[in-house]
């Protein structure tokens, strides 16, 4: 998983780190805050006027994952291959969206969505 995990920390510079781990059971990933503010807790804040408290999170990725394993074969068959780094940022947004929060480009997150529909409904 080395060469994909170097490849989605170069693709999200939003996150603090990317790792593998073997808590998740059900979900491909979800993003964890070390030493940091809760998502929670840096929302409320937010709504009370202090929004200088944003942290990167880790991103975690289940390695047993149906969707993380495809995003591996994918990667592994073509490194260079664009939708790694979409697939990347969709398993980001979607560990955002499972934290309770909003992902940052709603429009850039639903253009990533359709495409995914459209290329599995050919």
């Amino acid at each position: 998983f080395v060469p994909l995990v170097t490849r989605f920390k170069a693709d999200l510079p939003d996150v603090a780190d990317v790792r593998l781990t073997r808590r998740l059971t059900d979900s491909a990933a979800c993003l964890v805050a070390e030493g940091h503010t809760s998502a929670y807790l840096e929302r409320l804040l937010k709504r009370a006027g202090d929004s200088d408290r944003a942290s990167k999170r880790v991103l975690e990725l289940n390695p047993d994952h149906p969707t993380v394993a495809a995003v591996k074969a994918l990667h592994a068959a073509n490194a260079d291959d664009p939708r790694v780094s979409a697939f990347a940022r969709l398993l980001y947004d979607q560990a955002v969206i499972a934290e309770g929060s909003r992902v940052a480009d709603p429009s850039a997150f639903a253009k990533r969505i359709n495409d995914l529909i459209v290329s599995a409904a050919k």
